[in-house]
């Protein structure tokens, strides 16, 4: 079996690259391939979860009382206040 003709062929003319009698073993070891990277992947995925459950969890809500203009301050502008066309 010529590897590099199969790695490049890709899944649909696998068939037509191998003889039959050495077809079972190329699908088995195609499937066990497969199945490994699935594997892989979900290993992966749990444990990122397993590891996220051990981050410390803040708040980023802005604190109230901040500058004017800055987090959690009034808007920038005018300063207090000061009346513009008569509003204060």
């Amino acid at each position: 079996m010529d590897i590099t003709a199969i790695s490049s062929a890709g899944v649909g003319d696998i068939r037509s690259l191998v003889s039959e009698e050495q077809l079972p073993l190329l699908l088995g070891a195609y499937n066990d391939a497969v199945t490994s990277t699935f594997y892989v992947a979900v290993g992966c995925a749990c444990i990122a979860f397993v590891a996220a459950l051990f981050v410390e969890w803040k708040s980023v809500k802005a604190e109230k009382g901040g500058p004017p203009g800055g987090v959690g301050g009034p808007p920038a502008g005018r300063p207090p206040g000061v009346k513009v066309e008569g509003k204060v």
